[in-house]
């Protein structure tokens, strides 16, 4: 019999994904496949503080094929690097130069069974990168180099698998248009989504955050989908291949647990929700850094609060990812078209606070729009960092007397 469990979309949500990892410790010493499907890393504060040592340490303890991530991709650069075995990160269609930077594909015999697997991100994915982190780097839809590696490998195995880290949505295309496809395991997306037959290629999708693990079972050409689910009520690695965690975990509970505010309760519901978080946080800044525009992507919060007692690990959650508050200057004809050329499932987020508008604007917004959208235009200066964006944040939250604020009338 063959058994594959798959996991997506961790975000090194290591102190919560106990039970998750205990599992598939002891699965595999039952001769099971462990695959992970990218975005193992950053999204916490667990990666925050440590870096990814951990996470690293872990996936190469713990998975025999991953595929890449947006989210944290030089981690499994220097993963690649680290690993021994042939074919353990696989991603077909990203390049340094003429030259696949993963190998693309996989062929193994497993339980007398010959399988095939195929990496792929979606060019929307890669493209979602800094672009400081992938400048050197470039992607080419998957469809054509998956399309040659079927053809290629197809004849020789019994099951074909599309490890894919592009959405659900993506996937759904990929199974419509090629053939010879037996599973698309997805990621990416977050998707409510857990099963779908298109044809006679299945595309299945596990829980994230290490919520769960999805299951699929072979035996004699029989298939059995399923998935585990965890409650994420224990509290320290027993296994120990897993204990060198523990410590991690420790100072993890210790740093995290720190309250930088409290937040009337009053005032609760209306930081619930993003809209007006990022309302709030745009007011912060501009009370101390003078701007003609404040330009900020919503999806740069990723909760609303819903506590009043405000920990480090709260806005870890709000504010997952590393981003900073950069100014620069540019002409008002120059911005118009930068914002223009922003993807419009990019610019239906974006939150822009309007000033004034000379000709020349300065502009306050994050690194993360800035290198993505703006740079290519704008080759003659660089921007001014002013904070990190959750530093910065952190700092102004702690001086505030909130029933004393002058910030959205609160």
């Amino acid at each position: 019999m063959i058994k594959i469990l798959h996991t997506n979309d961790i975000h090194s949500n290591i102190h919560n994904s106990i039970e998750l990892f205990e599992y598939l410790h002891q699965e595999k010493k039952n001769d099971t496949l462990t695959i992970d499907l990218g975005d193992f890393f950053q999204g916490n504060s667990f990666y925050n503080l440590f870096k990814g040592k951990p996470e690293r340490k872990l996936l190469l303890k713990t998975f025999d094929i991953v595929v890449p991530g947006n989210h944290g991709f030089n981690e499994y650069l220097k993963v690649n690097s680290l690993k021994k075995k042939k074919s353990f990160v696989l991603c077909c269609n990203i390049f340094r130069g003429k030259y696949e930077v993963f190998d693309k594909y996989l062929e193994m015999e497993f339980a007398n069974t010959k399988l095939g697997f195929i990496g792929i991100m979606s060019e929307d994915c890669f493209n979602s990168i800094e672009l400081r982190t992938r400048k050197n780097y470039s992607v080419m839809n998957p469809f054509e180099i998956v399309e040659g590696i079927i053809s290629e490998i197809r004849y020789k195995i019994d099951y074909l698998f599309i490890l894919s880290h592009s959405g659900v949505d993506f996937d759904v295309k990929l199974a419509k248009s090629l053939k010879g496809i037996d599973f698309i395991l997805s990621s990416h997306c977050h998707s409510s989504i857990k099963k779908i037959k298109i044809g006679k290629t299945i595309i299945k999708k596990s829980l994230e955050l290490g919520k769960g693990v999805g299951i699929i079972e072979i035996n004699n050409n029989k298939i059995k989908l399923s998935e585990k689910t965890f409650n994420h009520m224990v509290m320290d690695y027993t296994n120990p291949k897993l204990t060198f965690l523990n410590p991690y975990l420790d100072l993890y509970d210790k740093k995290s647990s720190e309250i930088i505010t409290i937040i009337p309760q009053k005032r609760i519901e209306w930081f619930s929700t993003r809209e007006n978080l990022m309302t709030f946080f745009i007011e912060l800044i501009a009370g101390v850094f003078n701007s003609n525009i404040y330009l900020f992507n919503l999806t740069t919060i990723r909760s609303g609060i819903s506590d009043p007692n405000l920990s480090t690990n709260d806005l870890y959650n709000i504010l997952p990812f590393e981003n900073s508050i950069i100014k620069f200057s540019v002409s008002k004809t120059k911005f118009n078209k930068c914002i223009k050329q922003i993807p419009s499932d990019i610019r239906k987020y974006l939150i822009i606070n309007i000033v004034s508008e000379p000709k020349l604007l300065s502009i306050i917004t994050t690194s993360y729009l800035y290198n993505n959208y703006f740079a290519k235009f704008i080759t003659k200066q660089k921007y001014i960092h002013l904070a990190s964006f959750r530093t910065f944040i952190s700092e102004q939250l702690k001086n505030i007397e909130f029933n004393k604020s002058q910030h959205l009338n609160l």
